[in-house]
């Protein structure tokens, strides 16, 4: 089925009415970064959720709270100021194909986002378009797989970058400002 601009932004539009609801939100993984109020904690929380999100929402929420409590529910500061032993107790952990070395990987490499990128948001800002949030997922994968050094094959599949950029676009005023539909 084919959705013109006009059908499409109606339809996500429906979606949001249905689903943006306590009652759904409360059992659904984008509850995880509403627990935060550090917009990097959001951003961080956001991703690593996005990331584990295929399968059922409940093996989804135990997972994503476990990884953030890895972190000490401080996800921001755990990236930046991590040492290789508190990465220790990750170990083990596995959701679906997910496992600690992609998350340690991925700790890795957001740390070098946070550092040298001006983090999630710095990437959207800065490549984002009028019309496209495009440029700027292809800016956020180059840098997690070149840029970064760390991830050399990302497990995502497209479903997975629409949430990222949903999930994202919920905590960002500068994104939902723009009222654009992201083109993938």
């Amino acid at each position: 089925m084919e959705f013109s601009s006009d059908e499409l932004r109606q339809f996500l539009d429906s979606k949001v009415l249905q689903y943006n609801k306590p009652y759904f939100i409360d059992t659904d993984p984008v509850q995880i970064p509403h627990d935060y109020t550090l917009k990097e904690d959001i951003e961080i929380s956001a991703f690593l959720t996005a990331t584990i999100s295929w399968g059922h929402r409940t093996s989804i929420l135990k997972n994503a709270f476990r990884m953030l409590e890895f972190m000490g529910n401080s996800p921001y500061d755990f990236i930046l100021n991590h040492k290789d032993e508190h990465l220790i107790k990750m170990e083990g952990f596995v959701h679906r194909t997910f496992n600690a070395t992609d998350l340690y990987t991925f700790i890795e490499a957001l740390k070098f986002l946070y550092q040298k990128q001006e983090g999630l948001e710095g990437i959207f800002t800065k490549y984002k378009t009028a019309d496209s949030l495009q440029p700027a997922i292809h800016h956020l994968k180059k840098e997690l797989i070149l840029e970064s050094g760390r991830i050399s094959l990302l497990p995502f599949y497209p479903v997975h970058w629409i949430y990222i950029v949903v999930m994202l676009q919920e905590n960002w005023d500068f994104l939902s400002a723009t009222k654009t539909i992201p083109k993938l």
